[in-house]
């Protein structure tokens, strides 16, 4: 089966080829410089060159921060270009999967929340995003939005790596106890996605938004913690409320995203997040880290 990834720069691509056991697989990655993803024609040229089945699209602009001050630009990315993406596939029958998020939610919710939870995003980000998703399927019905929350990796800059710099090269870290979702490992995210591709182009039930999550949930204190003890680290971990750092970006208290549509419609347990931490923390090349 072939397969097109976009961002092939980014962290999910790079946890992608990262990945093993899919030999049947013949994947290729392009970045921003291979495909610009707001130009239509760039969509035609690369999807006739590279004849994929399936297209994953991991690109995105993702600066939550940034997003505030350069709302037009995250649109772009995040609705004209998947937008764009989606409906290139649908002409050429090919299976489009969109990568999305959880900041889509305002975080108000108490328990998991399933599909069918309205959307009502707190930041430039989740809007650009939500309406990216909304854009997706209008084009392509037959397209899958997959949500995910709190990706990480051993690879860029992300939660993860920046936890492993900070403990590394500060007596006392502050992480906020007030925001709770369920931590992402990227590599088990992209195992788990190639593993059911074969099964997406033959079962046309498989569309729509589902979630995926690790089982359990966290605080990024909570997701902190677990990383400090991996890495046995001698600096001071406290726990503080979100008022301590000053965002442009509001960010959703409580987005744990239920999993049981994903589960039901694959056969895939996803396991508990402090299991998937812990086998990224196996895989990470601590002299990369910065």
């Amino acid at each position: 089966m072939k397969v097109l990834v976009t961002g092939g720069n980014g962290q999910f691509a790079k946890s992608m080829r990262a990945s093993s056991g899919f030999q049947d697989l013949e994947i290729d990655y392009v970045s921003r410089t291979d495909l610009d993803i707001t130009n239509v024609g760039n969509w035609e040229r690369v999807l006739t060159e590279c004849l994929p089945e399936v297209v994953i699209n991991a690109a995105a602009y993702t600066d939550v921060e940034a997003a505030e001050d350069h709302a037009e630009a995250a649109f772009a990315v995040n609705n004209d270009g998947a937008a764009l993406g989606a409906l290139a596939c649908m002409r050429a029958n090919i299976k489009f999967i969109h990568l999305s998020t959880d900041y889509v939610f305002n975080g108000h919710e108490s328990e998991p929340l399933d599909e069918l939870t309205l959307a009502d995003p707190l930041n430039t980000y989740g809007d650009s995003k939500w309406a990216g998703e909304k854009a997706v399927l209008d084009v392509n019905p037959k397209a899958l939005v997959i949500r995910i929350s709190w990706l990480y990796s051993p690879f860029g800059k992300n939660f993860y790596t920046m936890m492993l710099n900070l403990f590394r090269t500060m007596e006392n870290v502050n992480v906020v106890n007030d925001q709770i979702a369920s931590p992402t490992n990227a590599i088990v995210f992209a195992e788990n996605l190639l593993s059911i591709l074969p099964q997406m182009t033959k079962d046309s039930s498989l569309h729509g938004i589902v979630h995926y999550a690790e089982e359990g949930q966290a605080s990024w204190y909570d997701f902190a913690q677990e990383i400090h003890k991996l890495c046995a680290a001698k600096c001071t971990l406290s726990a503080v409320d979100s008022s301590f750092f000053k965002t442009k970006a509001e960010r959703p208290k409580y987005s744990k995203l239920n999993n049981e549509k994903f589960k039901s419609a694959t056969g895939i347990n996803p396991i508990a997040w402090q299991a998937a931490l812990e086998k990224c923390y196996r895989m990470t090349d601590k002299r990369t880290l910065n």
